[in-house]
């Protein structure tokens, strides 16, 4: 169910680059291909689609960052970007219902899909399309009180998509 081996089954060659010299050495014995930036920048590789699945709301400057990656692209080229809602209505059912919300420490940011498309125009990138996404945490396994709270969330975006827990924006060069 491992994400690199879904996107394997469909693309010709896929490469991974991953900061954590640990992580890259556990997926290189998964059989992946991934480097280092450093190691991506020599390759001189140009790509037909960039994925970063959950990755910009980790980075210090998701503008830069952005338009870093976008000289990877072939002409024509996009990235395919996933990331945490931040109107998603986990969060206002935690606070409603615990005065808190979830929060993951390695975050530097929440985006909203505005500040997604600022982000976007700020890196030189236009938005070719956009997309709702559920929820990818297996919900039966979790607490029960977590089950109803995620339950009710998940109706809260049947009614506006603006809660939904996460989206993807795919990008494109101007």
């Amino acid at each position: 169910n491992w994400l690199h081996n879904k996107i394997k089954r469909v693309c010709r060659e896929i490469d991974g680059v991953d900061i954590v010299q640990d992580e890259l050495d556990k997926l290189r014995k998964r059989g992946a291909s991934v480097y280092t930036v450093g190691q991506l920048r020599d390759l001189g590789k140009k790509y037909d689609v960039i994925i970063m699945s959950d990755v910009l709301e980790h980075v210090d400057n998701p503008v830069d960052f952005l338009k870093f990656y976008s000289g990877f692209l072939e002409d024509g080229g996009i990235i395919a970007v996933t990331t945490p809602n931040a109107n998603r209505a986990r969060n206002f059912v935690e606070i409603l219902f615990g005065n808190d919300y979830p929060l993951n420490l390695e975050h530097t940011m929440w985006l909203c899909p505005k500040t997604f498309l600022e982000v976007a125009k700020r890196a030189d990138l236009d938005m070719e399309d956009f997309y709702w996404l559920k929820e990818y945490v297996q919900i039966k396994h979790l607490p029960l009180r977590r089950q109803v709270k995620m339950r009710l969330a998940d109706l809260f975006a049947l009614f506006r998509n603006n809660f939904n827990p996460y989206f993807m924006g795919i990008l494109k060069k101007r």
